[in-house]
């Protein structure tokens, strides 16, 4: 099955040899984090709202991880904010294009 698939933005990523050392709910919230202006700077309430498929408790979880390895920020009022320093060394940026990426699914 081919896919078509348009990249009007850019997408910021995980480097390939970083991603093994997160679990998959820290991949998912750090990956939301970078990409999506409004989950940066946002509680864990606020987060929870926006994605409410996701549980409570992995939530938490993943952005407990993330603090504890320095790629998120936790401020004393709760609210929780990419490390841009830490980040910058393990993501890697696609460039925008308004061309057609195709994927093919076998």
């Amino acid at each position: 099955m081919k896919i078509k698939k348009y990249l009007v933005h850019g997408l910021i990523g995980l480097k390939l040899n970083f991603v093994h050392t997160l679990s998959l709910d820290a991949q998912g919230i750090l990956t939301r984090m970078v990409n999506l202006p409004e989950c940066d700077y946002i509680t864990l309430k606020e987060f929870q709202k926006r994605f409410p498929k996701d549980s409570l408790n992995a939530t938490q979880k993943g952005l407990d991880e993330l603090v504890k390895n320095h790629y998120v920020l936790k401020s004393n009022d709760g609210i929780y904010s990419v490390n841009k320093v830490a980040i910058v060394q393990n993501m890697f940026w696609i460039e925008p294009n308004l061309t057609d990426v195709n994927h093919t699914n076998k």
